[in-house]
């Protein structure tokens, strides 16, 4: 299956647009009366005249509605609000229901159906697809603020006052009626909402606020919102909680535990050690990056507490090489909101409470910020500046210059969560928006059900690798298609590795092999370990979820000499590869389907030399792997401990 890939829905195509009058929307008011459903659309002949015309479409069709910019005040002004409608692909029989799907952020979607076609394939042989930009956004009267730029607070202040008075009505308890608005204009009855990220924001404001018109609610990596209805400070309290499983993606390893200490007082001691004695290849910043992305990337997962410990320990080398990738990020970062992206800020300074007071002037949130983050140290061991400094702050900072408005929680402060079929979905590794949070918006639902990925990240059933990733799309598209079957417990495992303990330095330090050797003679046991330590670390960079380590074809081997990836081809090459300081590998090693793996290299030790073949199983969370091969021709069969 091919992955599908965020790039893909951001992708904005050209669309053709119906709109309806203002006038025909007020007739279709979200608590317009419905008929009898009939082809997953209702039919009640007091409407046909006020109807869109996409309603009566029998392949995809792109529109937007008339839609009042207040609410509270359905006379007013009126915004466009656009949508892709996707009628279900089977016409031999009736839709047997539709579902709308929001991946999260605040990105034009309607131009991306196709991404989600792929992504819920045969379900939509009978269910119809909806897709709606949120107010502000691509097709839905988009903001656009000339000159916003986020590091920069004068430029916040000044869109702002740009926008005026109607910056309050882009929100989410707002954009939530539009999207009901257009299903009754589509003559839909009842929807089925499937949100990710920000997404699971809107799919539980619609639920509580239109309960009776919600079939099934799919939420992927949930936000846990507040008692008062709005959600949790974006972006610091979800770095502060993913801090907390940095042990857990190492405590399945023996290796790991035999290290003295927390994984924590680790890291805060590496924090401490960089301030005093700043490391240009390891600045702070990149630290917190590396920290961060553990759960979307599994190379990081896989070494990062032990490079801790080696850099503690004198050795920089696994540190230095893991940090490789975000120095640019951190060092040359691009603007993480500018005029393209301006609806961030009101729904973003909108939906979410902070540590200030929203009546508060700009100059005394400032000042309660930053008591805040003094005395609560909500990224600790980091300083909220080393975490989000380089990018000029980040929500709750971005906030501070945004005006107050109206009281707009997304969700009814109060309101009950709807009886109906829910699925929440909650990687391991998904800091702040994980099991966890799953596991509590999963309860407030009377017919919730919470999903734990085991080692899973961020909207994995979106953009997880295969082999997990595929199966959480099963999931969603067995869900979606039957949400009244309970789910159960499908085995989208995302674990394909076992945290390393250590970085030997020599091959004196590397582990031998343990138990019976055949074939192989003892003396000999320690450099086939190391030379398969050297293989694996090379090839551990094509782990499907290898992400950000994985992205550089060329990259350097640990100690020395290069590696060459090609992922597609699960293919690396290594030249003169070290991974400790006295032995260098060259050759090819691959991953074969079924996660067989083989490797054909040259091993230099000491001024000998000796060719070798591996053969075995990659891709396990196994503390030792069985290895078979040749050395120098002579067959053997060893079980080599992960270090």
């Amino acid at each position: 299956m091919t992955r599908v890939k965020r790039s893909a829905i951001n992708k904005v195509w050209k669309s053709r647009r119906f709109a309806a009058t203002a006038a025909a929307f007020t007739v279709l008011g979200a608590g317009a009366a419905v008929g009898v459903e009939r082809n997953g659309r209702t039919d009640d002949p007091a409407h046909d005249t006020a109807r869109h015309p996409c309603a009566e479409a029998t392949e995809q069709c792109d529109g937007t509605l008339d839609v009042p910019l207040n609410w509270a005040e359905p006379e007013g002004r009126t915004i466009e609000a656009g949508f892709a409608w996707v009628p279900r692909a089977g016409r031999s029989s009736p839709a047997t229901g539709t579902v709308l799907v929001h991946p999260g952020g605040f990105g034009a979607y309607t131009g991306g159906t196709e991404v989600f076609r792929e992504l819920l394939g045969p379900a939509l042989d009978h269910l119809n697809l909806l897709v709606v930009d949120m107010r502000g956004t691509g097709t839905s009267s988009p903001l656009r603020c000339p000159g916003l730029d986020v590091r920069d607070p004068a430029t916040i202040a000044s869109c702002a006052e740009q926008l005026g008075p109607d910056r309050d009505f882009y929100a989410t308890d707002q954009a939530v009626a539009d999207i009901d608005a257009i299903r009754d204009a589509l003559g839909v009855e009842r929807l089925s909402f499937y949100g990710s990220s920000y997404g699971t924001v809107y799919a539980q404001a619609y639920a509580t606020r239109f309960p009776d018109r919600t079939a099934a609610v799919l939420l992927d990596s949930p936000d846990l919102m507040r008692p008062e209805g709005y959600g949790r400070a974006l972006a610091v309290d979800s770095f502060g909680r993913g801090l907390a499983d940095l042990d857990m993606v190492c405590e399945r390893s023996v290796a790991y535990r035999e290290l003295p200490g927390s994984a924590d007082d680790r890291l805060a001691s590496l924090v401490e050690l960089l301030r005093e004695r700043p490391d240009e290849r390891v600045p702070l910043e990149a630290l917190a990056q590396v920290v961060q992305k553990k759960g979307g990337d599994a190379v990081i997962g896989r070494e990062i507490n032990a490079a801790v410990a080696a850099y503690l320990d004198g050795d920089p080398a696994p540190l230095h090489r893991l940090a490789l990738p975000v120095l640019d990020i951190v060092q040359q970062p691009g603007v993480p909101i500018n005029e393209d992206d301006t609806a961030a800020l009101p729904y973003s300074c909108g939906d979410f409470t902070y540590p200030f007071d929203r009546e508060a002037p700009a100059a005394e949130r400032q000042r309660q910020l930053d008591e805040n983050y003094a005395n609560e140290r909500p990224v600790a061991p980091f300083t909220v500046e080393e975490v989000f400094g380089f990018t000029g702050g980040s929500y709750p900072q971005w906030c501070v210059p945004w005006p107050a408005g109206r009281e707009s929680p997304p969700i009814p402060p109060g309101a009950a969560y709807p009886d109906v079929p829910a699925l929440v979905i909650g990687g391991e590794l998904d800091g702040g928006m994980g099991a966890d949070e799953a596991e509590l918006v999963a309860d407030r639902f009377p017919n919730g059900q919470a999903l734990t990925v085991p080692f899973g990240g961020h909207v994995d059933a979106l953009d997880g690798a295969d082999p997990h990733g595929a199966c959480l799309r099963e999931v969603v598209r067995s869900f979606l298609a039957t949400p009244e079957q309970p789910v159960g417990e499908p085995g989208c495992d995302a674990e394909n590795y076992r945290a390393l303990g250590t970085f030997p330095r020599v091959l004196a330090q590397v582990p031998p092999p343990v138990g019976p050797s055949d074939g192989l003679d003892p003396a000999d046991g320690r450099l086939l370990a190391a030379a398969f330590g050297t293989v694996d670390d090379a090839l551990s960079r094509t782990l499907p979820e290898a992400g950000l380590v994985g992205q550089e074809a060329e990259q350097p081997g640990l100690r020395d000499g290069r590696i060459t990836l090609d992922r597609e081809s699960g293919t690396v090459v290594l030249d003169g590869a070290s991974w400790v300081e006295d032995v260098a590998v060259t050759g090819e090693a691959h991953v074969s389907e079924g996660d067989t793996a083989g490797a054909d290299v040259r091993v230099e030790a000491d001024g000998d030399v000796a060719d070798v073949r591996f053969d075995w199983t990659t891709r396990t969370a196994e503390d030792a792997v069985r290895v078979t091969g040749t050395l120098d021709g002579t067959p053997f069969a060893v079980t080599v401990p992960a270090p």
